[in-house]
């Protein structure tokens, strides 16, 4: 490893030579070295940090408008997403402050690999995997609390100078970063961090079948894991389906899976105990759980600026939507906010600029509609606990 220009490591996989580069994504000097290299033509292969997606972006910036929201909420990855905004504003706000533009080094990696027609390969998982693995993987208030951190740093007056960003790319002041990210927060070094630089130097052996000399750009932060599993892959062989799970969204736990049927039956008792004892307390505690767990909702969906049509929907799905395990008010409410608002290509394109300011996420038709899925289903959940204690406070 090598601080003098760029940190970097040169290791054999097999016949062929492989040298990882680490950079960072906001760094012109990043992405002078990446040029320097490529143009050296001394590789026939560029691998780059980058997944399909991300490299589809890059190649094609009009890419991201032809998401769509509605699959989005109807496929229950609105938190997931959501993340996935928050972080990329994150990042681009520490671009904006340096004056420079975001995956400066993976860009030009791009373009000159694609220029000198040398192979071109993204190595990194799919962004929406790593998220949809990490999400299912924390509890609802750990998801709050991500949301919470990121969104301190999106909006926070602190910035940071190019110095402090080079000088992140030194061995000693990434490992006291990632040491603490560890110690702070193990689930988000897992999955950003230790399944990525697995996943990449599984990708980065298999390509050394094909080529004879690769270069890999990736980021700093992951130049040690890299060089440490493709070392431990020389002596020990890796399994053949590794890939695979590491790409896998593993079903929920079976508790995890059952457990909104058993909020269901409990729910269900009370209201068949508080009818068996008399009719006037069924229809009290009936009243109760349709004003409280729809009562939050719309209370939640009215301060996210939901539309007064989706604050009606929510106060009128959530008691129902929260019988049915295999339906939420989340997506109820979101779908009929994506089709009031009809979030348009416009509000897709301008999702970089908008993400990086508050008023920007509640302007944006496409932020408004998921932070108004999001909240729709928080108030349904808090308002299913908070009403089924109240509904057994009557009853015995």
């Amino acid at each position: 490893m090598n601080n003098q220009d760029e940190p970097y490591v040169d290791i054999t996989i097999g016949q062929t030579s492989v040298k990882v580069i680490g950079t960072a994504h906001v760094s012109k000097k990043s992405k002078a070295i990446v040029a320097q290299e490529i143009n050296s033509q001394k590789y026939d292969c560029v691998a780059v940090e980058l997944c399909d997606t991300r490299l589809e972006q890059i190649k094609n910036p009009d890419f991201v408008a032809n998401s769509d929201i509605f699959n989005i909420i109807k496929a229950k990855k609105v938190s997931t997403f959501i993340i996935m905004l928050a972080m990329s504003a994150m990042q681009n706000r520490i671009a904006k402050n340096l004056g420079v533009e975001l995956g400066l080094d993976m860009k030009e990696a791009v373009a000159l690999a694609n220029q000198n027609k040398l192979g071109l390969v993204p190595i990194d998982r799919g962004v929406s995997i790593t998220f949809a693995r990490l999400t299912q993987n924390m509890g609802f208030l750990n998801r709050l609390k991500l949301l919470f951190d990121i969104a301190t740093s999106i909006f926070e007056e602190k910035s940071v100078s190019a110095d402090e960003i080079e000088s992140l790319k030194s061995t000693g002041a990434l490992e006291n970063i990632i040491t603490q990210i560890s110690d702070d927060a193990p689930l988000l070094h897992q999955f950003l961090i230790l399944e990525r630089d697995r996943y990449m130097s599984l990708k980065l052996s298999e390509l050394a079948s094909r080529y004879d000399s690769i270069l890999a750009v990736v980021g700093a932060a992951h130049l040690k894991g890299i060089k440490s599993n493709l070392k431990e892959m020389e002596s020990k062989e890796t399994k053949s389906n590794e890939l695979a799970l590491l790409n896998n969204i593993s079903k929920r736990s079976s508790f995890i899976q059952f457990f909104p049927y058993l909020i269901l039956v409990i729910i269900i008792f009370g209201f068949v105990y508080g009818f068996y004892q008399s009719p006037e307390l069924g229809i009290d505690i009936v009243k109760d759980w349709v004003l409280i767990n729809g009562g939050l909702s719309a209370f939640f969906v009215l301060i996210s600026r939901g539309h007064p049509l989706s604050v009606i929907v929510g106060f009128l799905a959530a008691p129902l939507t929260s019988l049915n395990p295999t339906v939420g008010a989340g997506m109820v409410v979101g779908l009929i906010e994506a089709w009031l608002r009809k979030p348009k290509i416009y509000d897709f394109m301008k999702l970089k600029e908008d993400t990086g300011s508050l008023k920007g996420w509640f302007s944006n038709n496409v932020t408004r509609v998921l932070i108004v899925s999001f909240m729709a289903g928080f108030g349904s959940a808090l308002g299913t606990y908070i009403a089924g204690y109240h509904i057994y406070g009557k009853l015995f």
